[in-house]
């Protein structure tokens, strides 16, 4: 939702996930994880995965702003 001087604006819905997107999305994650048995996520250090992890944070929030700025 979209504040302004007191107005709500519904800027758009996402639609809730099936049992299939989350079983694609399961599925996936599962691939990457055991991608070369596991030694690539399972020895890498906290500092790596913080890496992935924020890259990943950040990506989600460029995508959120840019469809902010479409909309508004």
């Amino acid at each position: 939702m979209f504040f302004k001087l007191g107005l709500v604006v519904v800027l758009g819905y996402i639609p809730a996930a099936t049992s299939e997107d989350v079983e694609l999305a399961v599925e996936a994650a599962r691939k990457a994880f055991t991608r070369n048995n596991g030694k690539d996520w399972a020895r890498a250090t906290g500092a790596v995965r913080a890496k992935y992890l924020r890259a990943i944070a950040a990506k989600v929030n460029h995508e959120f702003v840019k469809s902010c700025l479409i909309l508004c």
